[in-house]
């Protein structure tokens, strides 16, 4: 290695787990894959680095799909150790960076832009990509009494991405993820949508999934700026951030028990997604959940947890608060697009056509009734829908334009 990477002094151990949706191999140099690190020490994803990756079938996997690529430069990447020897698997990120021109693409992939369609030439010294470009803003409708003759408006809006909306549990309040200046963080503003207001600060790493505490004075979020994706929980007001989960794995969707003493959440610490919960003060997380899941909601009645599970797995399950059986509710919604209210649940049914629907499942009747279609198409990636605490607003995330150009890179290396 030392021949490879002059000045090249340590290495990191990373491990794959749950499931991996490939786009294209750069996407995985971007920490688009989920990976988990094993130190904790901070480092950024374009930064040069070695990774090793245990041996398993999701690694041959991999190996597989690189040694189908024919591109001389990407299969440079990976260094297979002989046969008689081969307990794992090593790519050498330090290559990517001297060979792609790894930090001009991985700073061009933020929240606000994705790069995609990676293309060499075959002289090695051009790099082509597509760069595209999502606007997505949070739109508001009436759902209930006098309020629901209104259309949908749009509430949150910027040239950039906003999403992940949630009401304040006064709903005099919305806090959202928002990428207006220039990397994304944490925003809260009034529920008419004025005078937003910015109460993070991280500078670059990725931010969402903020929820209010019963109280509302703090706010809890997820954030790779510890190197994995860790819950934090700060002051509505905002200051500094703390640090809540430590785990080498991935800790995401943090929702508040209705009481305010533990933090719901998503992690994948056991090898799978499942539901767990820590104290809001910090101290030993508890597992909630045996068959899987990923963002969680206590009951108003404090007696279940509903939840969804991984990307693209449909359905709304629930569990009892003290454990016991796992039983599916809905089958339609999607992670991130649900929302829990006392008297049954509001989610998006991505199954109807021509265009998804928001619909209604009361508890009371046990069927779902249409609330209202949807326009144009939805950001399906982040939490994205909300309803207000009376009952009468409905927020969702709406793409309301898309582009992508062709970019070339002469001399990249």
């Amino acid at each position: 290695m030392a021949t490879l990477f002059p000045g090249l002094q340590t290495e990191s151990i990373w491990r794959f787990q749950g499931n991996c949706h490939l786009r294209n191999p750069i996407a995985f140099f971007c920490s688009r894959w989920k990976i988990l690190r094993s130190d904790k020490s901070r480092h950024r994803p374009w930064d040069p680095l070695v990774i090793r990756l245990q041996h398993s079938p999701l690694t041959e996997k991999f190996w597989h799909l690189f040694e189908e690529l024919q591109v001389v430069t990407l299969r440079s990447m990976l260094c297979r150790p002989p046969a008689a020897n081969r307990s794992d698997l090593l790519l050498i990120i330090g290559v990517v960076e001297a060979w792609l021109g790894l930090r001009m693409v991985a700073r061009l992939c933020s929240h606000h832009g994705f790069t995609a369609a990676l293309a060499i030439s075959r002289q090695g010294n051009r790099l082509a990509y597509s760069q595209e470009f999502r606007d997505t803003n949070i739109w508001r409708i009436g759902i209930g009494g006098a309020s629901s003759t209104r259309g949908p408006n749009r509430l949150i809006s910027s040239t950039r991405q906003d999403y992940g909306p949630q009401y304040s549990p006064d709903g005099r309040r919305i806090v959202f993820s928002s990428g207006r200046s220039g990397s994304s963080e944490i925003w809260v503003c009034d529920a008419d949508g004025s005078n937003p207001a910015q109460v993070t600060s991280f500078g670059g790493p990725d931010v969402g999934s903020a929820r209010w505490s019963p109280d509302g004075g703090q706010i809890a979020f997820d954030s790779i700026a510890a190197g994995q994706r860790d819950i934090f929980v700060m002051s509505a007001e905002g200051g500094k951030p703390r640090r809540l989960t430590e785990d080498v794995a991935d800790d995401v969707r943090p929702s508040w028990s209705l009481d305010g003493r533990w933090i719901y959440f998503g992690s994948n610490r056991t090898g799978e997604w499942q539901v767990w919960k820590t104290p809001a003060e910090g101290g030993q997380a508890v597992q909630v959940t045996r068959q899987g899941g990923r963002e969680a909601f206590e009951s108003f009645d404090t007696k279940f947890v509903y939840y969804s599970k991984s990307f693209g797995i449909p359905g709304i399950w629930r569990v009892p608060r003290a454990g016991g059986e796992e039983i599916r509710v809905l089958d339609e919604p999607l992670q991130g697009f649900w929302a829990l209210v006392r008297n049954g649940i509001y989610f998006v049914n991505p199954k109807t056509t021509p265009r998804p629907t928001i619909e209604f499942f009361s508890f009371d009747t046990g069927h779902s009734t249409q609330v209202a279609p949807i326009e144009k198409e939805l950001q399906l990636v982040y939490p994205s829908l909300a309803v207000s605490p009376d009952g009468r607003s409905l927020l969702y995330v709406q793409v309301d334009s898309f582009e992508s150009d062709i970019v070339l890179a002469e001399n990249f290396r």
